[in-house]
C-alpha cells in the first residue's frame, strides 16, 4: 500500500492520521469495503425499485384490459393512463437519480484505490468503455428505457380508451314496462292436518280378533 497522504486544502478526502495511530492502513482498508459494500447496496435497492415500479404498471394495465371489457363507456379509464404516465414519470426520475448516486460512489471509490496495491474499479471501467469492443452502454442507461416505453404507451392508450367504440356485450338489456304492475303477496292455504298412518302389520296366524 503507498504512502496515505493527509489534507493539503482542506477539501481532500483524506484525514489527517491521529498521533499514536499504529493501525491507520487496517483502519482505511476497513471504510474502503464498507463504502464499496455501500455501493452494492444502492444497486440492490434500485432492483426492488424496479421490481416495484413493474409491479404496478402490470397492475394498471391488467386492470384497465378487465375493466374495459365491463363497462360501456371507457372514458372513464383514461383516469388509470394518467395514473400510469405518473407512475412511469417517477419511476424514470428515481432511476436519474440512482444513477447519479452510483457515480458519486465510483468517483470515491477510485479515488481511494489510487491509494491501494491495484485500482480494480477504475481498471474495469477502463477496458469496458474502451478497446475495439462495440461501444459499452451502462445498465442504467437500459434500465430507463423501460420507464420510457410506458411513457410513450400510456397516452396511446388513452387516446385510444376516448375513440373506442362501446363494447357490443357490455350493453345491459332494459325492460320496459307499459302500465303500473301490482305485485301481491299471499299466504299459503293452512293445510289439512295429518292423518294416521293405518298399520301395516299383519294379524299372526291362529288367532283372531274379536269384535268388542
Amino acid at each position: 500500500m503507498s504512502t496515505l497522504p493527509g489534507p493539503t486544502n482542506g477539501t481532500s478526502l483524506f484525514n489527517t492520521p491521529q498521533a499514536g495511530a499504529t493501525k491507520y492502513e487496517d483502519q482505511f482498508l476497513e471504510q474502503y469495503k464498507i463504502y464499496v459494500d455501500s455501493s452494492q447496496k444502492v444497486s440492490d435497492r434500485r432492483i426492488s425499485v424496479n421490481n416495484y415500479m413493474l409491479a404496478i404498471n402490470s397492475s394498471l394495465l391488467t386492470l384497465t384490459g378487465l375493466l374495459a371489457n365491463l363497462l360501456e363507456d371507457r372514458r372513464s379509464l383514461t383516469l388509470l393512463a394518467v395514473a400510469g404516465l405518473l407512475v412511469s414519470i417517477t419511476w424514470f426520475f428515481l432511476l436519474q437519480s440512482f444513477k447519479r448516486l452510483n457515480a458519486a460512489k465510483f468517483d470515491v471509490i477510485q479515488e481511494l484505490e489510487r491509494h491501494l496495491p491495484a485500482n480494480m474499479f477504475e481498471e474495469e471501467w477502463r477496458r469496458l468503455t474502451t478497446g475495439p469492443r462495440r461501444p459499452y452502454r451502462a445498465m442504467s442507461d437500459l434500465e430507463r428505457m423501460v420507464p420510457i416505453v410506458f411513457l410513450v404507451f400510456y397516452p396511446i392508450l388513452a387516446i385510444l380508451l376516448c375513440n373506442l367504440p362501446a363494447a357490443q356485450g357490455s350493453k345491459t338489456q332494459k325492460i320496459e314496462l307499459q302500465a303500473p304492475v301490482q305485485v301481491e303477496m299471499k299466504t299459503p292455504a293452512a293445510l289439512p292436518a295429518a292423518q294416521p298412518m293405518p298399520s301395516s302389520t299383519p294379524p299372526k296366524p291362529g288367532k283372531k280378533h274379536k269384535r268388542r
